[in-house]
């Protein structure tokens, strides 16, 4: 059997990464049409549809529980993999949040207390949850492989308790406690716990690999179980949504991807796409380059495609183009200035 490479883990994950991006774009585009998925005829496709396209943020999350773990399981010099890791995310995301309070919000008449309260978490438009999340996990990581290396299950589910904790609190504070309008979208996705065990199932993924161990009657198990827990939680992720949504529920709350049911769906969908990743290398030739570029940066446009997303349905709505082009040409500037960063 052919050794799996370094260089071809990097691009089967760089494919993950684009299809997540790909899905994540996807999602926003359903999001931003008015009436989606409370119209009764494509009311029932677009529900499933997107509840298929949830597993997108949570495996980045696992990507990058297991490329930091994979990078770092020998060894973590602190203060480089902070530098490194950590500090690089900031500049983008200030570029960004910076280009979406000018545009799209009356920074003129807000405090700059507020400001900074909107930078710090991640509200300074819909989808910038993901970067203050990350950066605790990823301050976390230290913590996390500390407690990997003294016992990996015991770890995994220890991050599988922290965030089905924090999805029993929620839920039940939504009927009890407090008003759970408050913490819709990113108002609760920016909190870390929320999305502790997609990283530390990532963690987790490549601390078996680096062991080395080569089962394939556990591998064959393994995608069994997998397939199952994504069949059911797909299941259970469209019924409830769809009842939820029957019922009156807003659509944000009914669809999150906080729900147990999309839990257990992303777990068996990334638990499978890691266990046959190297199938990913035997597609066409220019569709593996095509994700792999997009995998590559997908950071920057995670950032910025909600800014086109604005645009282009601007356009479909009737808005003259000619209007639109200081928008257009900010959004290039800042793309031109993020690929020095």
């Amino acid at each position: 059997m052919q050794k799996w490479t370094v260089e071809q883990d990097i691009r089967a994950t760089n494919i993950m990464k684009g299809i997540s991006i790909i899905a994540v774009v996807c999602l926003h585009v359903f999001t931003s049409i008015p009436n989606m998925y409370t119209n009764l005829p494509v009311r029932s496709l677009v529900i499933g549809v997107d509840q298929l396209l949830r597993f997108c943020v949570p495996l980045f999350v696992v990507i990058s529980g297991y490329g930091l773990a994979s990078r770092y399981m020998r060894d973590l010099p602190v203060v480089q993999y902070f530098r490194k890791r950590v500090l690089r995310l900031i500049p983008l995301y200030l570029v960004w949040s910076g280009i979406f309070l000018f545009l799209f919000s009356d920074w003129q008449h807000t405090p700059i207390s507020s400001l900074v309260r909107t930078i710090l978490l991640g509200k300074a438009d819909y989808h910038l949850y993901f970067v203050p999340m990350i950066i605790q996990l990823y301050v976390l990581f230290p913590l996390l492989r500390f407690l990997m290396n003294k016992g990996q299950k015991g770890t995994l589910f220890l991050t599988l308790f922290l965030q089905l904790g924090m999805y029993l609190f929620l839920t039940y504070a939504s009927g009890h406690l407090i008003d759970y309008s408050s913490l819709i979208d990113q108002n609760h996705y920016a909190i870390c716990l929320n999305w502790i065990f997609y990283f530390g199932f990532g963690m987790w993924i490549a601390y078996r690999e680096g062991s080395r161990v080569k089962n394939q009657k556990s591998k064959e198990s393994n995608v069994w179980v997998y397939s199952i827990l994504a069949l059911v939680g797909i299941w259970l992720a469209y019924t409830t949504a769809a009842q939820d949504i029957l019922h009156g529920v807003d659509p944000l709350i009914a669809l999150r991807f906080t729900r147990f049911s999309v839990i257990v769906y992303t777990i068996g969908f990334t638990g499978l796409l890691f266990l046959l990743r190297k199938y990913f290398l035997a597609i066409p030739r220019f569709v593996q380059t095509a994700l792999a570029w997009c995998g590559n940066e997908s950071y920057l446009i995670y950032l910025s495609h909600t800014v086109v997303l604005r645009i282009v349905f601007a356009i479909v709505v009737g808005v003259a183009f000619f209007s639109l082009l200081p928008i257009s040409i900010l959004y290039s500037i800042a793309v031109w200035i993020s690929t020095y960063l």
